[in-house]
């Protein structure tokens, strides 16, 4: 696959929306503790997690991508902009050359690919019914912060250093690991049962942005949909303001050919 053939939205799209269960383990943010820890209750692991991550209702951070994908290793730099419940834009560069740009809002997903000079445009209800997933804006929301949505429904489970709170459906089957001492999350893992894609994004580097709020600066998502297209995305983060003016300029060329 060349580069100017790269679908970025599904790429990021669809494996940021759905984390879970392989696992390699070259990332993961260990406490070093063996013992169980005491046993809480979901109601108040859910609340720590409320308490711990970041309030904002502007974002942007720079982003060094490296994407180890079945058939090429892609090393990338983005930037990203949110509001919050609002929008989430990025833009994608190699060698200081735009090679994309994304938009995504509560109800659909755009992308530019300035190589091809196409475009892609879809409801993100459409993108759920046509790939079998969760399309939520809510849930890539929460997972670029850090923080995944609340497991208030989840199931308890303790494990050396960590809590599992564990959630089964019909459709998703996911488990959310928290640091022990922290409450931080340490991984988040989701199968989905109809199209047998699983995956997991681990979170490392938290870094505090003030006394009780904390950020991850390092994430590696890996994602299987089949034996032999295995994924691995780490995320490395820096220069993150919160609460400041945000550009989303976002323009499809009319000479632009849409793809989908």
């Amino acid at each position: 696959m060349s580069l100017n053939k790269i679908h970025f939205p599904l790429l990021l799209l669809l494996l940021s929306l759905l984390p879970g269960t392989t696992s390699c383990g070259l990332f993961r943010h260990t406490t070093g503790e063996d013992a169980l820890p005491h046993k809480r209750s979901v109601r108040f692991l859910n609340k720590k997690l409320e308490q711990l991550q970041p309030e904002f209702n502007t974002l942007s951070a720079k982003l060094k991508i490296d994407a180890q994908l079945p058939d090429q290793h892609l090393k990338l730099t983005a930037s990203l902009r949110m509001k919050r419940d609002s929008a989430i834009w990025m833009n994608f560069k190699k060698f200081g050359i735009e090679m994309g740009r994304m938009l995504i809002t509560p109800d659909s997903a755009f992308f530019i690919n300035r190589l091809d000079r196409t475009y892609f445009a879809e409801r993100l209800e459409d993108l759920a019914k046509a790939f079998q997933i969760p399309a939520d804006f809510g849930q890539l929301q929460s997972l670029l912060i850090g923080y995944p949505l609340s497991a208030e429904q989840a199931e308890l489970s303790l494990v050396p250093g960590a809590y599992l709170l564990i959630r089964k459906g019909p459709e998703l089957e996911d488990t959310l690991r928290l640091a022990a001492g922290s409450f931080l999350p340490e991984k988040w893992s989701i199968f989905h049962p109809n199209s047998g894609l699983s995956a997991q994004m681990s979170f490392d580097n938290y870094q505090k942005l003030d006394k009780q709020h904390f950020f991850s600066y390092f994430r590696v998502l890996e994602a299987a949909a089949m034996p032999g297209e295995d994924m691995q995305i780490a995320l490395e983060f820096a220069k993150l303001t919160l609460n400041e003016e945000v550009n989303m300029s976002f323009r499809i060329p009319g000479h632009y050919e849409r793809t989908r």
